[in-house]
Order: C-alpha cells, then sequence, then structure tokens
C-alpha cells in the first residue's frame, strides 16, 4: 500500500498499520517520502528483473460515486486489454475513415 502519513488531520498511517494487521496479504506499507526516496538515483532501463502478471493491478481508477460513495477502482492489464478489443469489436476503427 502506498499512502501519505496524514492528509486533513487524518493519519492515514495508522488505518494502514491497522488494515495490515487485519489482512496479511498486506505486506507492505509505503509512505510517501519512502516513495519519494525509491524513485532517486539513476535511470537504467533494465526492467528484467520487473514480473509482471496479466492480472497485476496496472491503474487505479477514481469513480464520482455516482450509485454510491467515491472509490478507487483497481484495474488489471488484463482489463484493459479486454476493454480495449471491446471496443474496437464494438465501434471498429477502419482505415480512411475519419
Amino acid at each position: 500500500m502506498i499512502t501519505v502519513e496524514t492528509f486533513g488531520n487524518f493519519n492515514h498511517r495508522e488505518l494502514a498499520e491497522k488494515l495490515q494487521a487485519k489482512h496479511p496479504e498486506l505486506t507492505r506499507i509505503i509512505l510517501l517520502p519512502e516513495l519519494r526516496e525509491m524513485t532517486q538515483g539513476e535511470v537504467t532501463g533494465k526492467l528484467e528483473a520487473i514480473r509482471i502478471d496479466p492480472n497485476d493491478i496496472f491503474t487505479l481508477c477514481w469513480s464520482s460515486g455516482t450509485e454510491a460513495e467515491p472509490k478507487g477502482c483497481p484495474l488489471s492489464h488484463n482489463n484493459w486489454i479486454f476493454q480495449g478489443s471491446f471496443c474496437y469489436e464494438v465501434a471498429p476503427i477502419l482505415p480512411g475513415i475519419t
């Protein structure tokens, strides 16, 4: 989980730690200062060591709360591939059509 220490007089770190205690699959809490530190240094372009599964979360899209409270909706690589393919099938893009 990536979060901030506090925001708007709310302790996000404390909430993250409570969630971690209840959910052992939440193995790591990264606070914003640590994330900033992780992004420092030389960019090598070498990503071979990073293994990505098609069902890994790719983006976190935010709903406006039309039918309920606003929330983050995690979407995987497979979600986006399916959506792109489905959109093409429903409204195909053809050469020469503008």
